[in-house]
């Protein structure tokens, strides 16, 4: 099993070099991931001795105790670390799932369209949630052919080309993508988070 762990720790290296979780969620993720896999879940007491062992130290698994991924196996710098996306208690699988569709559109969205946060931020503000709500409501909407490809509806931000609509599923991860975009947008103009 110390190869599994290595294994799965490598891929949340590659995933999120230099990001910080506390090593109980590490082991919640590390479950799922297994389960995901067909492989058997392990004790955290176990997932703790293993992960010493691919540390080559000892890593305590205390409550609260954060590991540096990245550092552990790779020797990520304090400034290039990002922080780990630590679900809180109460989303299903179905909740989880939905939200890993919307990160990687997000990251599609910059890495294959080149929609960069220097991109985002050169829209007027309020533009990347008004276009990711016209998805929303399309995708919701009980008769989609009003406003096909091409064709949006009035508060649509953009030009008619960038209006592309496909399934409900996928309407409703491209709107979501573009409101975290917004958000995101407004969190580095240093808007306060509120609520």
């Amino acid at each position: 099993m110390k190869c599994v762990v290595k294994s799965f720790l490598d891929e949340c290296t590659q995933a999120v070099a230099g990001a910080s979780a506390p090593v109980p969620d590490l082991w919640k993720a590390f479950n799922c991931w297994c389960g995901n896999r067909a492989i058997p879940v392990m004790s955290r007491k176990s997932f703790g001795r293993k992960l010493c062992a691919v540390a080559g130290r000892p890593v305590p698994t205390v409550t609260g105790h954060t590991i540096l991924l990245g550092r552990l196996l790779t020797g990520v710098p304090a400034a290039e670390r990002r922080p780990l996306l630590v679900l809180p208690a109460g989303l299903t699988a179905e909740d989880v799932a939905a939200l890993s569709l919307i990160a990687a559109e997000r990251a599609r969205q910059i890495t294959v369209e080149g929609y960069t946060p220097e991109h985002d931020d050169e829209h007027s503000s309020g533009d990347l949630e008004l276009a990711g709500g016209e998805y929303l409501i399309n995708a919701g909407s009980h008769s989609r052919d009003h406003f096909p490809a091409g064709q949006p509806a009035d508060l649509w931000p953009w030009s008619s080309g960038d209006w592309k609509p496909t399934t409900r599923v996928r309407d409703g991860v491209k709107g979501c993508a573009l409101g975290v975009a917004g958000i995101a947008a407004r969190l580095r103009r240093g808007e306060p988070v509120e609520g």
